[in-house]
């Protein structure tokens, strides 16, 4: 499942865009990074006033989302104000 925002406020853009997305939006392109530990030094590098567990944390979104989701792989999302569920096919 990925989110989409507090409050689902990304919902239809997701909907309507035919996409899916994680935040941290100062973070450079993910597909450059190799490892996690790449996308740590991204995160580090557009956010240096993170704290140590904010940094582990952004960092672990990124990276469950650069290498944990396959192409041809089912997504979830959901907007719990008006109950209803998205489902989409990762492509790229």
């Amino acid at each position: 499942m990925v989110r989409c925002g507090s409050g689902a406020k990304f919902f239809e853009n997701f909907q309507n865009n035919n996409v899916v997305a994680v935040g941290w939006g100062e973070v450079s392109d993910l597909s450059k990074a190799k490892t996690p530990a790449d996308i740590k030094d991204l995160v580090k590098q557009a956010y240096p006033a993170l704290k140590s567990g904010q940094l582990r944390s952004a960092a672990g979104q990124l990276s469950r989302f650069r290498f944990e989701l396959k192409v041809g792989e089912l997504v979830i999302t959901y907007n719990p104000e008006i109950r209803e569920y998205l489902v989409g096919v990762i492509k790229g």
